[in-house]
């Protein structure tokens, strides 16, 4: 019998304290980095999916 109990585990996703930025401050570089992540995903997300496809990924 075992005594494992699975509340235990390591196997659960960790999650960081999230900490909201001050009224005012710090919304222009969220803004920027927003942008810059979003040209980056449309940038490469084609040709990501026509190599997983290509390699026998499903749609």
């Amino acid at each position: 019998m075992s005594t494992y109990d699975a509340a235990d585990g390591t196997d659960r996703p960790a999650t960081a304290p999230t900490t909201a930025d001050p009224p005012g401050q710090g919304h222009s570089a969220r803004r920027q980095t927003d942008g810059e992540f979003s040209a980056f995903y449309r940038s490469h997300i084609r040709p990501l999916v026509a190599f997983l496809i290509n390699h026998g990924a499903g749609v």
